[in-house]
């Protein structure tokens, strides 16, 4: 029966090491999804919410426990003795890991996403593609390699999220899929809101990509990526801004900004995968890519960087946005890598409880209470003490103001 059965189109195979699981299931058994969709697996285990089902060939899958059918749910809690009501929100296993970068390496083998498309409406151009964690609109149709390669992409970053000790909840913002528009022209770029000097944007709480950042060219009458265009990664950072609009508003401009680089150049490898640890060298490579004759670090700028919010005047936006993202992913490195004893456990407390304050909504004005968890991360040091301490770090990095 195993060979007729489908496989569930949100499963996602990822490496994991030292996870931290609750009780094993039983025998291998059809598990069924919310729509219907079935697979034979076993239950190895299940945390944050999530179940890890071991095929039959022998591969790991973890799934989401919501997208289970209400019988799957109630076996899992059977044999992991985690009331229902645990399994709505991050479990108390999370709260206790270690403020430190994941040590494994996160893929998703693309074989195992499966896209599905939906309506194709030539007159209105629009053509939707689903799998188990997103929806792509699209302004012209795409072929299949294209939505496969960019679904193994999203379910890469939102894995790595995941496993960050952040406890993030990555909820659409409605529905049950996450969606990101992706525009065929300059044109239709523009027209929806984006810029000449942008590759993509937000607004109104719909995510746009142009074709050309994806690397897309016209084949026939649908598109397809150019081996001489393609870059691995490129829609790393529209994916994870979409995966953390909630928590976007308590964030600082550069802590966002400076998390998508970091996932996108520096901890995305270009052989698909994600790793945390022994990225000092790549850290190093982004920040002097970013430094150019426009735009070279500056500590007293750096430090305007750290408190400076979204109602900032962008002034001469190109280079605006060239001091952005080398402030950015400089702070981040700071407070990633080299403050303290180097392990980044204030950043990981600091976007820890943006997560728990997005999740409970027990704050009144985002503004002030993204204030007091940043004023936390700098933990009472005056601007004074701080550039000293980022001149001292970063010189011994390598790396000179």
């Amino acid at each position: 029966m195993g060979s007729r059965l489908r496989k569930l189109t949100f499963i996602v195979t990822v490496i994991l090491s030292g996870n931290s699981l609750y009780a094993q299931g039983g025998g291998s058994r059809v598990w069924t999804d919310s729509q219907g969709r079935t697979v034979r697996a076993t239950m190895v285990g299940a945390a944050e919410g999530q179940v890890m089902l071991q095929l039959e060939s022998g591969s790991r899958s973890a799934v989401p426990l919501a997208t289970l059918s209400p019988q799957d749910q109630a076996y899992v809690r059977a044999f992991s003795q985690v009331p229902a009501r645990a399994q709505t929100t991050a479990p108390a296993a999370s709260q206790s890991m270690p403020l430190a970068w994941p040590k494994e390496i996160i893929t998703v083998d693309p074989k195992s996403v499966e896209v599905t498309p939906g309506m194709q409406n030539d007159a209105e151009r629009r053509y939707h593609y689903q799998s188990g964690s997103f929806e792509f609109i699209a302004f012209a149709p795409l072929a299949g390699t294209v939505m496969t390669d960019v679904a193994a992409d999203f379910e890469l970053i939102r894995t790595a999220i995941k496993r960050l000790p952040w406890s993030w909840e990555l909820k659409p913002r409605d529905g049950e899929r996450f969606k990101i528009y992706l525009t065929e022209t300059d044109a239709d770029y523009i027209g929806m809101g984006g810029d000449d000097k942008t590759s993509g944007f937000t607004k109104d709480g719909k995510s746009f990509i142009r074709f050309s950042s994806l690397g897309l060219k016209k084949v026939g009458t649908r598109y397809a990526f150019d081996a001489r265009q393609k870059e691995p990664g490129r829609v790393v950072g529209m994916t994870l801004r979409e995966m953390i609009w909630d928590k976007r508003g308590l964030m600082y401009p550069w802590s966002s900004t400076g998390l998508e680089n970091l996932m996108q150049y520096v901890a995305y490898q270009d052989n698909g995968t994600v790793r945390f640890t022994n990225l000092e060298t790549s850290i190093k490579k982004a920040v002097k890519e970013r430094s150019s004759s426009e735009v070279q670090p500056d500590v007293s700028r750096l430090l305007r960087r750290l408190r400076q919010d979204w109602g900032v005047d962008r002034g001469d936006s190109m280079q605006f946005l060239r001091e952005d993202h080398l402030d950015s992913m400089m702070l981040i490195y700071f407070f990633g890598f080299l403050d303290g004893d180097g392990s980044g456990a204030a950043l990981h407390a600091y976007f820890r409880e943006i997560g728990q304050a997005a999740a409970r909504r027990n704050y009144s004005n985002s503004r002030e209470k993204g204030t007091e968890l940043l004023n936390k991360l700098i933990a009472g040091r005056d601007d004074a003490r701080l550039a000293v301490e980022m001149g001292e770090k970063f010189r011994a990095a390598g790396i000179k103001f």
